[in-house]
């Protein structure tokens, strides 16, 4: 939600999504993923150990939740990495790409945040029976290219690991269309 701080040539070299934030800021965001990956994987470690220790009546139960705490963590640290990474689509001249978003979002019924010559924000509607409220896709418009990064976001702007999964969906769906809508332009030559 903090589209307002992209630093759209960093981002567009880097391949991932950079904001110009203040140090505390960055801090409070690397402190929020720590307390939001770590603790399962902690304690469980701590109740497989002692179990190991001791009698280890309950061995099978905090193994499973040894086990599972790992995956879950894993996978949240896998999300978190690539929470800002950019996924680089091919297009066709920078105004036929920054049109082309445009008609896409009026198609696919999202909301147009911000839209420039470097960047467009990009808000999917939502539903009450839907998961990926607070979902925002960035699209960086480079020459030829268009690169985009789905993020969900929550309470006083933090990025959502968990919604990982819908994230790429939003993604996806948003290459495909762009493509097609490409290739229909370029059919029309």
């Amino acid at each position: 939600m903090r589209h307002d701080k992209i630093d759209t040539e960093i981002s567009i070299e880097r391949n991932k999504l950079i904001r110009k934030t203040w140090l505390v800021e960055t801090v409070l965001d690397f402190l929020t993923s720590v307390m939001i990956i770590f603790p399962f994987p902690i304690i469980s470690t701590v109740l497989f150990v002692d179990q190991i220790k001791n009698d280890g009546l309950y061995i099978v139960g905090s193994s499973m939740f040894f086990i599972v705490s790992i995956v879950i963590g894993s996978l949240l640290f896998y999300s978190t990495i690539n929470l800002n990474k950019l996924k680089r689509i091919q297009g066709g001249l920078k105004k036929q790409n920054r049109n082309s978003i445009l008609t896409l979002s009026e198609k696919l019924g999202w909301e147009i945040l911000r839209h420039n010559q470097k960047m467009a924000i990009l808000k999917p509607s939502w539903s009450i029976a839907s998961l990926d409220w607070g979902q925002q896709i960035v699209v960086l418009f480079d020459r030829q290219d268009i690169l985009i990064n789905s993020t969900t976001y929550g309470l006083h702007d933090i990025k959502s690991p968990f919604h990982w999964f819908v994230n790429r969906k939003n993604e996806k769906k948003l290459k495909l269309q762009f493509q097609a809508e490409i290739e229909r332009h370029a059919n029309k030559k």
